[in-house]
């Protein structure tokens, strides 16, 4: 089964009243949710599918000869899913397609012709009533690139230089962006306004720095970090407890090294949000947690040789969420 519609129309809402129903009726350990984001995951009770299925997410993608062969061996005379019931609950107009390679695509198409029903919701309970009639009307255009000269008027309407806003009430609000390179530099400038005094460093400038986390799995160079301000976590490390990927939340302590030349590398830092709801370490107050460093590694291929050169970066995962692009603010506008 597919459930689809666009978002605000209730998806997570039919999830939340099937895992209820499993659990009345005395069978929920029949029943499995799971996500690819973390922050989508937490939003569902759920796990990611990384976690779901136990898949490795740190080893090469291609297999080698005999772990196909072993794969094969053991899946050979199974049926799908394990004769599982499958419900696939997702908005089309936010994917795009996941690999350029034909074969891949053929496979993704018998995917989808394997799906029996189709249930589509198409009322939005995020945004109800008649004043809000012609924004939702929009979104829907917006969403499949029917936009027209009257949806161009009411988005106009909206900018915020000719509007009378209470700033104050908007003050914690992130911005929502589509691009990771105009995320990184809305967060690098507006840590400013948390910050006491500024310290500037004319060397800290290098060609790594400048690259937005969209090509460095979601670390920048250079983490401008004051308390209190707000920041996202970039890493899954409890999804049942909150402690996700995507979940933004208070800066409240950071612990650093400072090496010769004065450059200061962040060890740990702790994190207060409402959304992290496991039990906090003996020191720490409800709804904190500590996050520790982790290393990712970025691969670059030379233009001209095509010769690999992989860099590995050791740092916290967490960025600035002053804005955020708009996958990581799911089930939070």
């Amino acid at each position: 089964m597919y459930i689809g519609g666009a978002g605000g129309t209730g998806k997570s809402r039919v999830i939340d009243a099937l895992r209820e129903f499993f659990i009345r009726r005395g069978q929920d350990r029949r029943f499995r949710l799971a996500s690819y984001t973390g922050v989508a995951a937490k939003n569902i009770s759920g796990m990611t599918v990384h976690s779901a299925l136990s898949l490795n997410q740190h080893k090469k993608k291609d297999a080698d000869g005999k772990t196909r062969r072993d794969l094969s061996a053991m899946w050979e005379g199974l049926p799908p899913v394990g004769e599982s019931r499958l419900t696939a609950s997702i908005d089309t107009s936010q994917t795009r397609q996941t690999s350029k390679h034909g074969q891949e695509n053929v496979f993704g198409k018998l995917l989808w012709l394997s799906i029996n029903k189709v249930i589509i919701l198409n009322q939005s309970m995020r945004q109800t009533g008649p004043e809000n009639a012609p924004f939702v009307d929009l979104l829907s255009r917006l969403r499949e690139g029917r936009c027209t000269n009257k949806d161009y008027d009411l988005l106009s309407s909206r900018v915020l230089q000719g509007m009378n806003i209470d700033w104050e009430k908007w003050k914690g609000t992130p911005i929502i962006v589509s691009e990771n390179a105009q995320k990184d530099a809305l967060n690098v400038n507006s840590h400013s306004t948390h910050q006491r005094n500024i310290v500037t460093d004319p060397t800290l400038k290098a060609y790594l720095e400048k690259l937005n986390s969209g090509v460095t799995n979601q670390r920048l160079g250079r983490i401008p970090l004051v308390i209190g301000m707000p920041v996202m976590i970039a890493q899954n490390y409890d999804v049942q407890g909150g402690i996700v990927n995507g979940c933004t939340g208070i800066l409240k302590k950071i612990r650093y090294q400072e090496d010769a030349q004065g450059n200061r590398y962040a060890t740990s830092c702790i994190v207060e949000s409402s959304t992290i709801t496991g039990a906090p370490l003996s020191t720490l107050e409800p709804h904190q947690a500590v996050v520790l460093q982790d290393t990712t590694d970025m691969t670059f291929r030379h233009p001209h040789s095509g010769k690999k050169c992989t860099i590995r970066r050791t740092q916290l995962p967490i960025l600035p969420a002053f804005a955020m692009t708009a996958h990581k603010a799911q089930g939070q506008t």
